[in-house]
């Protein structure tokens, strides 16, 4: 055991602790330490250090001797000039191994009451479950040797209770969620879900040697003969009227009839020179160029919910109006699916063609921001806050990843329990995260602005306590890295010259034949 320090008392809380210590290489901010209590561990988290002795200013101005030299050759004893300093520690409370949770026996430790630094085996046994089956290993504790403190999370917490990934643009989103993927189908796990995979960065994923067999690509596609009122209404970029859904319904309910048809057959069934049936027609001709639906071909739930895999959905020719239309038609269906599961289970009788997921599913979204955004009603916001809400009842996880928490819908934020929270210096980002983050406080935002790509806190139900963390290397292929835009610019400007000179060459030899 390490002594680092010895308590003065409380801080300004009940759950706050001071301590004095000289050893402020082993009580950085995020570390761990404890103080013993009636033969127990009290865990406390460092959230805040500052200097109350140090050399003097006029000890730190040679250029040939360091403030130590100095202060021995004043006459200044060893233990007299060494550096001290106040310690803000945050009191987790006591671990008990029963409930597998902190127990708030905050009883502050007396003045003079020696502080150790948490041990590694110590931490790993309180940080997160000991088990081998759903746990996520992302990582490890920031403030120690790289893998000397693994941190895992708990699977069942992030898919039933949901997890938010905030970010700033090149701080490791993509990366993280990579390496979430990585651990959700191993074979301890074999996690299931869906990727909307905005911006094509998943794909290495899929062609990977080890685990490529375990992600399927698909840019999905919607049948027109399965397409409802509601969806069409939800395609439309005007609401259709009560009439318009009542004539509608009547069109699609006689084309049933048919193996397929399109659009143009809905159009030739509707009169131009009816004003309720015009305005239908308008709103078709406004979608019928959309790549996501077909005539023939629907991409059902069964391709892509299977046990043990993940579907990551892409849009490459696709608007983004056609990404929120794709995302509300497949994630409602997968919600219904799953309903109608627990229905079965509980003894109730659903209609043949009811479709159902008999394993939970979680739904992966990039730019979540772009789907359920803060001040503005688009098609997807009141699904993505349906599943947020009543997705834990019926195994429909949700992970919302984005690089602007301001402009992400607040109640779709804080239904997730659990928060990787990696750089962020904005400073309506971070007030939204501390509106809508419960587990997230103040001393942890302050760190947000000084973590480096790579680094995140974690906070939330899917692990005891808020840690600082670095994010583990990928064993897969990284597919969203940051252009090297010199080494583009200079290749593209080399091929253009080469190109040019290709050019010159040919027209100098068509000059010598016309002579």
């Amino acid at each position: 055991m390490m002594v680092v320090g010895r308590a003065i008392g409380p801080g300004e809380t009940e759950n706050e602790l001071i301590f004095v210590t000289t050893t402020i290489d082993e009580v950085r901010v995020g570390e761990f330490v404890y103080y013993e209590t009636n033969e127990k561990h009290s865990l406390c988290r460092v959230m805040s250090r500052e200097e109350i002795q140090v050399f003097p200013d006029t000890f730190l101005d040679s250029r040939e001797y360091t403030p130590k030299q100095i202060a021995s050759a004043l006459g200044v004893t060893e233990e007299e000039n060494v550096e001290r300093y106040k310690v803000k520690a945050k009191i987790l409370g006591t671990f008990t191994e029963e409930d597998g949770e902190f127990k708030n026996l905050r009883l502050p430790p007396e003045p003079g009451t020696p502080i150790f630094r948490a041990e590694n085996d110590y931490l790993e046994k309180v940080l997160y479950p000991s088990r081998e089956q759903g746990v996520l290993e992302v990582g490890s504790l920031l403030n120690r040797e790289v893998e000397e403190v693994k941190i895992k999370l708990d699977m069942n917490e992030i898919v039933t209770k949901h997890l938010s990934i905030l970010a700033s643009t090149g701080s490791g989103k993509s990366y993280t969620v990579g390496v979430l993927l990585e651990e959700l189908v191993k074979s301890n796990n074999r996690g299931s879900g869906i990727v909307v995979d905005v911006h094509g960065e998943y794909d290495t994923l899929a062609q990977d040697s080890e685990i490529g067999k375990y992600f399927e690509i698909y840019e999905p596609k919607i049948k027109i003969k399965n397409m409802t009122v509601e969806t069409f209404n939800l395609a439309s970029p005007r609401s259709l009227t009560g009439k318009m859904k009542n004539r509608l319904y009547q069109v699609l309910e006689r084309l049933k009839k048919k193996a397929n048809y399109g659009f143009n057959e809905i159009l030739e069934e509707l009169d131009e020179e009816d004003q309720t049936e015009a305005g239908i027609r308008w709103r078709i001709n406004s979608i019928k160029n959309y790549g996501i639906f077909d005539k023939s071909i629907e991409t059902s739930i069964d391709d892509i919910c299977q046990p043990g895999k993940f579907s990551i959905l892409q849009f490459p020719q696709a608007s983004e109006i056609e990404e929120k239309i794709a995302l509300s038609y497949f994630a409602r269906k997968i919600l219904e699916a799953r309903k109608n599961y627990k229905k079965i289970q509980m003894g109730k009788k659903l209609p043949k063609k009811a479709e159902t997921i008999n394993f939970p599913v979680v739904i992966i979204l990039e730019e979540a921001h772009n789907y359920a955004p803060a001040n503005q009603d688009v098609p997807t916001r009141d699904l993505l806050r349906s599943i947020a809400r009543e997705g834990r009842k019926f195994g429909v996880g949700l992970c919302v990843v984005t690089q602007r928490p301001s402009r992400l819908d607040e109640d779709v934020l804080s239904q997730c329990n659990s928060n990787i929270i990696m750089k962020i210096k904005n400073e309506a980002d971070q007030n939204s995260i501390r509106k809508g983050v419960e587990a997230a406080s103040e001393d942890l935002i302050r760190d947000l602005p000084g973590l480096t790509p790579g680094q995140a806190i974690i906070a939330g139900e899917c692990l005891n306590t808020p840690v600082l963390v670095s994010i583990r290397k990928r064993k897969s292929e990284h597919g969203g890295t940051t252009p090297n835009v010199a080494e583009e610019s200079r290749m593209a400007y080399e091929k253009s010259m080469e190109e040019q000179r290709r050019a010159d060459s040919e027209m100098e030899e068509v000059d010598k034949e016309v002579l």
